[in-house]
């Protein structure tokens, strides 16, 4: 479904790249890098749901996620430390958080050229957004400390500035915001979805965008058919 929305809305003027492999085929890029003339997005999309007990689980550990700092919970040889969080949401948080520094990994890994078929190009900004299923609670302050301290200690695990992710802010969005998002973003542009974004305004453009779709499924469905039926009374 992501994969379509990506695909044929792409306005003229958009570069579009699928998933990129490189060092040997070891490593991967995002699911999709989209370039237009001054931006670069990095799209990751994770099929990751909630856990049932996430959503009734509003308080965060923050033993355990200072235990995967320090300890440096991120190979495959520790992912079951993380699983046997007894914290629901604490643990799809720091999940999560890895998720994101992985999109910086591999942005970074872009900026030092190791993707042979993506050049790097300094004059585009760099645009992260990470698509889950459904909606997040990304936005809760105790959250989203959690994946920006986990992102960015992903990142020093990895030897890479963990600056990058107070200097480019990643969006965590559902697949639902999405196919809205991107949809405004081929219409209007890369940089002025980020300025409606910035200046509170996108939701007021989503609302007039919601209410164009609704028009022309009112146009197709019901008043052009009853049009030609009332056409053909007239002969």
């Amino acid at each position: 479904m992501l994969n379509e929305i990506i695909k044929y809305n792409s306005a003229t003027g958009f570069f579009v790249f699928p998933e990129q492999l490189y060092n040997k085929g070891q490593e991967r890029t995002s699911d999709w890098i989209v370039l237009d003339n001054e931006n670069i997005l990095f799209i990751e999309c994770k099929a990751k749901r909630l856990t049932a007990l996430s959503k009734i689980d509003m308080e965060i550990d923050n033993q355990f996620v200072k235990d995967v700092i320090q300890n440096n919970w991120f190979t495959s040889a520790t992912k079951d430390n993380i699983r046997n969080c007894e914290k629901p949401l604490t643990k799809d948080a720091i999940i999560l958080g890895i998720e994101v520094g992985k999109v910086y990994k591999a942005y970074d890994d872009y900026a030092n050229n190791k993707i042979s078929n993506l050049p790097f190009d300094s004059n585009k900004v760099f645009r992260p957004i990470l698509v889950t299923l459904e909606e997040w609670y990304a936005g809760i302050p105790d959250v989203k400390n959690v994946i920006i301290q986990i992102a960015q200690s992903y990142l020093n695990y990895k030897s890479i500035d963990a600056t990058i992710v107070d200097k480019f802010p990643i969006i965590i969005m559902s697949a639902s915001s999405f196919t809205i998002d991107f949809q405004i973003m081929t219409k209007h542009g890369i940089n002025q979805y980020y300025q409606l974004k910035s200046n509170n305004e996108l939701t007021n453009e989503k609302n007039i965008f919601n209410f164009e779709l609704i028009k022309d499924l009112f146009n197709k469905e019901l008043f052009e058919p009853l049009t030609k039926e009332i056409n053909k009374t007239k002969k």
